[in-house]
């Protein structure tokens, strides 16, 4: 008999209610019988009857509940469409009418933050494994720092552009290759001889890579933080409330707070942090509170520095945490800025320079990261390891200090063995410099993953230690590192975390059923074949969109820089093209609102000019009105042919993302995505014709791409046939 209470039973997380009214009498019974005797029965000792998930959000305005609702969401959704394909399946059991899906046993929240949030899913029994539930709460900090001081923001920003772009460039280096040894390990790819389309797709992330690791770029990042930051710290002096809103909502929220704003809050102010560490041990005492049998973490960004700081406090040791999940965490970036010369703000004595290891011996610690996120900027490093130079130093002059002897598997990473006999000291120049102090490749079962270690010295882990500085006794956490492929993209990468079942979700999902151990024991996704196969479809989904991205990059640049071209040798079909826009702008109602500043304030500049001797420059400057008029049309309609793009795209991930929930994932028909890109493309190169007078050909070119599209639609039944008739 079930044995579930009614809606009218007080929430757990109650701030009202006496926490010896909770331990006396228990707020919320198990979901079902079969979940209360989980303990009895045959539960394998890495799943717990009762599972605590707590999510910690990090820099930035989030109001209540709103992380708790985002990353729930993504969980729900795709446990629900993994019962609901795995109860219809023809093999299992007829369905009876009562029947539901929904693993949402129970939820309260509020967007006051009266009180923490609270969800109890119900994870359903499957492969021997019986019923238990999970419970999860937020961390909700947003509101307990004082933001920082705009002159502040500045100079972390001024000194640390270089690190963060060059460390995505880095991190693409680890995560390539490691793909590559996956697919071809499960028999998935050739790795003598990949597909085409893989080499494409290989060719196009390391070219990107490379693009946004160059230094130029880096230069170019930093000057416009500069101007953004120059931007906003005008706006916000504006005497005018409306703007002054403007700027604290939209350029403050978007780039200071969600990227760097607490940054030097969180590393420098000891009493602001302590608060925040506060907040998070409490949602933790709530979850124990609830008699939850295992504790996990999920952090992103800045709260991983968060959740690094607490797990360290002497104050919180009492605190059970048996897993800690981070996702775009910013503690490598951190770790990092205090390894570089020109930063070093990260002293010894500082909490996240703390040995974790010593003080949380048994946590479980799995980071996932995208590869151009500029928060992680590539895999967690090694805790105190050596830099990039020093580590080339060491392989110049043979690989290791005389006396040394050097542990191959170390060299890779893994804490040193003192006892093992010494190699060619030789063999450590062929460390990657960038490996050697950052992972050790993991062990046979998982070949594509990276594993950190960040208990013991670099110098030890990098295998280039005197065996007198080996510590066998040293405490370790050796950290799963999961590289993925969120969007490609070092501007949404950061935030596509959730939109990610194939590398993110599945993978989490995995690890808080198995709480207490590794994700191998987990109910969910057990064949590691179809998680690689959903992957690798992810791969090639995220590759046409960064394709799309890029040919619409060159287009508009390319017919830019011709047009320009052209205007500077006497063509004047930008001049027209602006002429036609101030036309068709003038005859508009109103205008005169917009029109009548700009050129008050072209007056005043042309006044100024005039006053100085500048007279031919100021009329040389009234000149470029009409040509930059029609370049801005040019770039207004580059912009709305990629933006319909982006759109198609994403209803194909939608698509496409919702069917890599069930247990068996099967690839949806690509055809209708095929046929759009082909279309995409045709009015792509139909745009650039049309801009230098080529209509025909434009036209010409438009209808042939929607004859191709439809050619595929047209043609899928046939090669669906096909498909099905191959095996026989």
């Amino acid at each position: 008999m079930d044995d579930r209470r009614g809606d009218d039973q007080p929430t757990e997380f109650s701030e009202a209610e006496p926490t010896g009214a909770r331990a006396s009498e228990p707020a919320l019974d198990p979901p079902s019988e079969l979940a209360a005797d989980a303990g009895a029965l045959d539960l394998p000792f890495e799943i717990a009857r009762r599972t605590g998930v707590l999510f910690v959000h990090g820099i930035g305005t989030q109001p209540p509940a709103e992380t708790f609702l985002d990353w729930s969401a993504p969980v729900v959704e795709l446990l629900t469409d993994w019962r609901a394909a795995r109860d219809g399946a023809p093999a299992a059991a007829p369905a009876s009418s009562d029947r539901i899906d929904d693993p949402v046993w129970r939820a309260e929240f509020s967007l006051a933050a009266a009180s923490p949030p609270y969800l109890e899913i119900v994870v359903p029994s499957h492969g021997g494994i019986p019923e238990t539930t999970w419970v999860v709460t937020e961390a909700w900090w947003a509101s307990d720092l004082r933001a920082p001081s705009l002159g502040r923001v500045i100079d972390y920003l001024r000194r640390r552009m270089r690190i963060v772009v060059s460390g995505i460039a880095q991190g693409y280096r680890s995560r390539a290759p490691h793909l590559r040894g996956l697919a071809a390990d499960r028999n998935l790819l050739d790795s003598e001889q990949p597909p085409l389309r893989w080499r494409l797709i290989e060719e196009l992330d390391h070219v990107q890579s490379r693009a946004f690791g160059a230094k130029p770029v880096g230069w170019l990042v930093g000057g416009l933080g500069a101007v953004v930051l120059a931007g906003y710290d005008l706006l916000r002096r504006v005497p005018i409330p409306v703007i002054q809103e403007f700027a604290a909502r939209r350029m403050l929220d978007s780039f200071l707070v969600e990227w760097f704003g607490d940054l030097p809050v969180l590393l420098d102010e000891p009493v602001q942090s302590a608060n925040v560490r506060a907040r998070v041990a409490r949602s933790i005492e709530l979850m124990l509170e609830d008699e939850c049998d295992a504790i996990v973490i999920v952090a992103h960004s800045g709260g991983a520095l968060v959740t690094f700081e607490m797990l360290l406090d002497p104050a919180y040791a009492h605190l059970r945490v048996d897993k800690l999940i981070t996702l775009g965490q910013g503690l490598g970036l951190a770790w990092r800025l205090a390894a570089d010369p020109d930063v070093q703000e990260i002293t010894p004595g500082h909490r996240l320079v703390g040995n974790l290891a010593r003080a949380r011996p048994g946590l479980r610690w799995v980071d996932f990261w995208a590869s151009y996120d500029p928060a992680p900027a590539g895999p967690l490093p090694a805790r105190g390891g050596l830099t990039a130079s020093a580590v080339e130093d060491r392989a110049a002059d043979g690989g290791a200090r005389a006396g040394a002897a050097v542990d191959p598997a170390a060299a890779a990473g893994a804490p040193g063995d003192p006892t093992a006999p010494a190699v060619d000291p030789a063999a450590a120049a062929h460390v990657d410099p960038a490996m050697a102090a950052v992972v050790q490749t993991a062990d046979a079962g998982a070949p594509w993953l990276l594993r950190a270690n960040v208990g013991t010295s670099g110098a030890t882990m990098a295998g280039l230690a005197t065996e007198a500085e080996l510590d066998p006794t040293a405490p370790t956490i050796v950290v799963e590192s999961r590289p993925i492929t969120n969007e490609m993209n070092v501007l949404t990468d950061h935030g596509t975390y959730w939109a990610n079942p194939e590398g993110f979700l599945v993978p989490l999902v995995r690890h808080v059923d198995a709480a207490l151990g590794d994700a191998s024991a987990s109910r969910f996704f057990r064949n590691d074949a179809d998680r690689i196969r959903r992957v690798l479809w992810r791969r090639e989904r995220v590759a046409a969109l960064a394709s799309w991205g890029w040919l619409c990059a060159f287009g508009v640049s390319i017919t830019a820089a011709i047009l320009i071209v052209l205007q500077v040798g006497g063509d004047q079909r930008l001049t027209r093209a602006g002429d036609g826009i101030a036309a068709v702008w003038g005859a508009l109602p109103g205008h005169e609102l917009i029109t009548v500043p700009i050129e008050a304030a072209a007056s005043v500049v042309g006044a100024l000019l005039s006053t100085i001797g500048l007279e031919a420059l100021a009329l040389r400057l009234a000149s470029l009105g009409p040509p930059l008029l029609g370049l801005g049309l040019l770039l207004v309609l580059f912009f709305m042919l990629a933006k319909v793009g982006l759109g198609r795209w994403h209803d194909w991930d939608r698509r496409e993302r919702r069917a890599m929930h069930p247990e068996t994932p099967a690839l949806p028909d690509r055809s209708p995505a095929a046929g759009q890109a082909f279309l995409l493309v045709a009015g792509l190169v139909g745009l650039i014709l049309a801009t230098f007078g080529a209509g025909g050909a434009s036209a010409i070119v438009i209808v042939l791409g929607a004859a191709a599209g439809l050619l595929i639609w047209v043609s899928r039944p046939f090669r669906a046939q096909a498909a099905r008739a191959e095996p026989a």
